[in-house]
C-alpha cells in the first residue's frame, strides 16, 4: 500500500472517530475502487458540493477574510503543516493578526490540479496539488500536497481538518 493511500486512510479513521462513525458502518459513495453505492448524479453532486465549498474556503483563506474562514471551519478544526499545527482558535487569530498588521495573503495565482474528492456518508476527503505562483504573500510560492477533511454538519459542509506540505523539487 503506497504512503498516500495509507495517509488518506489514516485520516479517514481519524474524522470517522471524530464524528462517532465506525469504519465498518461508512459507507463510500465514491471512490476509484470501492463499489459505488449512490446513483452517479448523486455522487456528482455531492462531489460538486464539496468542491465549491473547499474554494469558497480557500478563497477565504488567500483575502484574508476571516468571518468566512470561522463560518466555514467546524469548532475543531486543525491546520497542520510542516511547520506548525494550529487550532481553529489559533488559526482564526494568526489570520487577524496578519490583516491587523497588514501582511499580504493574496499569491498572484493559485491553481488546484489532480484533485480527488471521496465522500464516505457525511465525510468528505479532498487532496490536491495547489500551485501558489508569486505576488506580495507570506504563502510561499511553490507546489502543495493537501488533504482536507470536511464533514456536513446539517445541510453545511465544515471543514475540520487540512495537512498541507510543499512538495519537493523533482518528486
Amino acid at each position: 500500500m503506497n504512503y498516500r493511500l495509507l495517509t488518506i486512510l489514516s485520516l479517514v479513521l481519524a474524522a470517522f472517530s471524530a464524528t462517532g462513525l465506525s469504519a465498518q458502518s461508512a459507507k463510500p459513495t465514491t471512490t476509484k475502487s470501492a463499489t459505488k453505492t449512490k446513483p452517479a448524479t448523486e455522487r456528482a453532486t455531492v462531489q460538486q458540493a464539496v468542491r465549491e465549498v473547499e474554494q469558497k474556503w480557500l478563497d477565504s483563506l488567500f483575502r484574508s477574510d476571516v468571518a468566512a474562514l470561522e463560518s466555514a471551519e467546524s469548532a475543531d478544526f486543525t491546520l497542520l503543516t510542516p511547520a506548525v499545527m494550529l487550532n481553529r482558535q489559533a488559526h482564526l487569530r494568526t489570520m487577524r493578526q496578519q490583516t491587523r498588521h497588514g501582511l499580504p495573503n493574496s499569491p498572484s495565482a493559485v491553481a488546484v490540479s489532480n484533485q480527488s474528492i471521496n465522500v464516505y456518508g457525511d465525510v468528505a476527503v479532498v487532496s490536491d496539488v495547489c500551485s501558489v505562483t508569486g505576488g506580495d504573500s507570506v504563502i510561499a510560492a511553490g507546489h502543495y500536497l493537501q488533504t482536507e477533511i470536511w464533514h456536513k454538519e446539517g445541510a453545511t459542509w465544515k471543514i475540520v481538518h487540512m495537512h498541507i506540505t510543499m512538495l519537493m523539487h523533482g518528486m
